[in-house]
Order: C-alpha cells, then structure tokens, then sequence
C-alpha cells in the first residue's frame, strides 16, 4: 500500500511558479493602444457629427463668452482642422450645410 502512495505522489504535476502579476503585461498594452484608438475614434466622430447642429453655439462659446464646456470640447477637432486642409474642407462643408 506504501507503494502505490509513493508512485502516485511522483506522477503528480510540477508546480508552477506564479507570476508576480496576474495579467500578462504585453496583452493589456496591446488592448489599452485599442481602446484608445476606439475612444479616440468615437470621439473625432461624435465631434464631427455634433459640429454642424452646434455650430453656433460653438462659436458663442469661442467668440462671446458662451460655455466652456462646448469651446473645450470640440478643441481637438479644431486643431486638427488647423493641421490637416482636406479635413479643415470637410468640416467647413459639412458646417455650411448645416447654417444655410
């Protein structure tokens, strides 16, 4: 009987030394670079749908002394427009559509 208790204790698996952390570091970067590019896709995209209908509003808060908020919001969205020319066009078109 001991010896079919010592033969089962050497079949036994090796254990495993734990990791110091319980996630794999490599993999949570690669989703937190895809949940940025996803936020930040979102983002552009809700700036851009929401520029036309708020424009004026927009520009009450840039140019009168309306809300902050709305001038700090779309920020991004006009610096990128002061970078890029198609995209500046877009957003003018897509403006101009709205107000006229």
């Amino acid at each position: 009987m001991n010896e079919n208790a010592v033969a089962e204790k050497d079949q036994s698996p090796p254990i495993q030394s734990a990791s110091p952390l319980p996630f794999s570091v490599g993999r949570y970067l690669r989703q937190f670079a895809v949940r940025v590019v996803v936020y930040l896709g979102m983002y552009f995209l809700i700036a851009f749908a929401t520029i036309g209908p708020f424009f004026w509003d927009w520009f009450a808060a840039t140019h009168v002394g309306g809300p902050r908020w709305i001038a700090k919001f779309y920020a991004p969205l006009v610096w990128l427009c002061d970078h890029i020319d198609w995209l500046s066009w877009l957003v003018n078109t897509y403006v101009d559509w709205w107000i006229r």
